[in-house]
């Protein structure tokens, strides 16, 4: 594929994962629409100064475009349900990236799919902190000794250090192995089971109603939360935070603004993004809008 038509590819792909319509860009660029379907189906003729004001747009580097090096945004990436990119991380598990095309992420988001097997689970350990979000069926998640049944709507928040560093931990704080593995014991950095519906109400914005889902996890990473907000006509309160979010749509509609774009989400999709922008959600439909954040500041 010659050069021209590898850049043809790379503006598409920019432009459906920061989810504009082929409008929008055509009328941010102040071309007719015919003229930038063109440029995305063959690349042919295609100004230097209009891949100049799409790498701003885009917020990329000029070169990610004309190489196709590193064409990795650090602004905000949609995923469509459905649409997440394979990911070979683990044999047996079937994961999908919710944000392979974001740049330096602080946080992974997959969707995991399990077949029915009777072999035991192949246990891993790695660095950081994981949450865990049942979506469909039923998951059991293997922590040391434990085997913890997750149903639709339960949550765990864990701790994948192995499990000598448990021992060793159990040992500083002067509590028994079984309080650090069961949880008995409020704050500690094992791991914390949340069912279906039992989050813990949080006051994090006017508007909102979170729910909790690691409110009992010590020092955390990252702040999982089932956010519901009702419909309204209201445009949505921008904020502005550190870090990096992700929202992925779980019921109704939910409108994300990000910047100057209202971007809808449906349920099963997705998006992960720089926070540092003025940003905001609103119900998109008449009914209630239910989504998963996870923010990691």
């Amino acid at each position: 594929m010659d050069e021209i038509k590898e850049i043809a590819m790379r503006i598409k792909e920019l432009r459906e994962v920061c989810d504009y319509t082929v409008d929008q860009i055509a009328a941010r660029l102040g071309i007719p629409k015919e003229v930038y379907e063109g440029y995305e189906a063959t690349g042919d003729d295609i100004p230097i100064n209009v891949i100049y004001q799409l790498a701003k747009i885009y917020n990329v580097d000029l070169s990610d475009i004309l190489t196709g090096v590193s064409a990795k945004l650090n602004t905000y990436q949609v995923v469509r349900k459905g649409e997440g990119q394979a990911a070979d991380r683990y044999p047996g598990y079937a994961f999908k990236d919710l944000a392979y095309n974001y740049a330096n992420q602080i946080m992974q988001p997959f969707i995991v799919t399990l077949d029915p097997s009777d072999e035991p689970a192949d246990l891993v350990c790695h660095r950081g902190e994981e949450f865990n979000l049942c979506l469909k069926g039923k998951v059991i998640v293997t922590f040391a000794d434990q085997e913890i049944l997750l149903e639709a709507g339960d949550s765990i928040y864990f701790n994948p250090i192995p499990i000598n560093v448990i021992y060793q931990l159990a040992k500083i704080y002067n509590v028994d192995l079984s309080d650090i593995l069961t949880g008995v014991s409020a704050k500690l950095n094992t791991y914390q089971v949340v069912r279906k519906g039992e989050g813990q109400a949080a006051d994090r914005y006017p508007g909102y109603a979170f729910k909790d889902l690691a409110y009992n996890y010590a020092n955390q990473i990252m702040q999982p939360f089932i956010v519901t907000l009702d419909p309204s006509d209201e445009p949505a309160d921008l904020v502005c935070h550190r870090g990096e979010e992700f929202n992925l749509c779980l019921k109704g509609k939910v409108i994300v603004t990000f910047a100057d774009q209202e971007i809808l989400l449906e349920a099963g999709d997705s998006i992960y993004f720089n926070p540092n922008y003025p940003h905001g959600q609103k119900c998109g439909g008449d009914e209630p809008g239910i989504f998963l954040t996870v923010i990691a500041e």
